[in-house]
């Protein structure tokens, strides 16, 4: 089930159920509170339509465009929530939550140009904003503008040193730069500050098994399966390890766990295979002689 919209806070007054005889702004009111009402049943769609009334009736009623605009990403219409944040922002050109809301949607469309330009402003308006600045991290490293994307995620993780996510994604763009060691302590912090973050444990692996540190990246990859047991990718890259090692057996092993979980996996697939070659091309010729 979706969760119910967040509901700006305001205090709204309490009327009689009877409009016909109120004044326009009393019927505003009223409408809203009874689609506030209906989001505390669940009735989200009968909700909807309450605060399209209310539009109707007064069209950068601001609270009600906040709420139409979380319901249409709720329901994938973000077509429909850029136009409804869009508005209030014309109501109210410095709401920070608008900007960085808009910022998600126009990234999950990938238009980065426009979503960098939205966080920027959520940025502007709130200065320490934290999500703004990892968020914007994430599609400048999508333009593979990666040193951009560092100094975002280095400046979200001076406001909020434990977050663990800027670290692990600054990680991920180090490791694009070439910087491995660098990568693998922030995957540490990302780990220190959030210990059952399965995903920095597996770009650990990822770091270390492109310096040939096959051993240690193996043990990530074992730790983020624990975390995760459905893990396909932490299977098949364990796997890459292992046959690197000439531990063959195991890596085979490992990309059948990988293909438990992702039975269309095409890279655990191959990887298999070549495993599979390796072995046998390693096997020991018996030669048999003449009595």
């Amino acid at each position: 089930m979706s969760r119910a919209p967040h509901i700006p806070a305001r205090k709204v007054p309490v009327f009689n159920k009877t409009t016909k005889n109120l004044k326009a702004s009393e019927q505003i009111t009223q409408l809203f509170q009874d689609g506030v009402d209906l989001i505390k049943q669940g009735k989200i769609p009968e909700a909807e339509s309450v605060f399209e009334n209310v539009i109707e009736l007064s069209p950068m009623h601001f609270e009600s465009l906040q709420i139409l605009a979380e319901m249409a990403v709720m329901t994938e219409r973000y077509d429909l929530a850029i136009e409804l944040l869009t508005k209030v922002l014309m109501v109210d050109s410095s709401h920070v939550p608008s900007y960085y809301n808009r910022g998600l949607i126009l990234q999950r469309q990938n238009k980065l140009d426009d979503a960098i330009e939205n966080y920027g402003q959520a940025i502007y308006f709130w200065p320490d904003h934290v999500e703004a600045y990892s968020n914007r991290g994430l599609a400048l490293a999508a333009k593979n503008d990666f040193s951009a994307a560092i100094a975002d995620y280095e400046r979200a993780i001076s406001i909020n040193p434990e977050y663990a996510q800027a670290h692990n994604n600054r990680g991920v763009a180090l490791v694009e730069i070439g910087e491995y060691d660098a990568a693998c302590a922030s995957y540490d912090f990302a780990i220190q500050y959030k210990p059952d973050y399965a995903e920095a444990y597996y770009n650990r692996g990822l770091a270390l098994q492109l310096q040939s540190r096959y051993k240690d990246a193996i043990q990530s990859y074992d730790l983020a399966i624990a975390l995760k047991p459905d893990y396909a990718e932490a299977f098949n890259n364990r796997g890459v390890s292992q046959a690197e090692l000439n531990e063959f057996d195991a890596a085979i092993a490992s990309y059948d766990n990988a293909l438990t979980f992702n039975p269309d996996y095409s890279e655990a697939h191959s990887n298999k295979n070549i495993a599979a070659s390796r072995k046998q091309e390693a096997s020991p010729i018996i030669w048999f002689g003449a009595d």
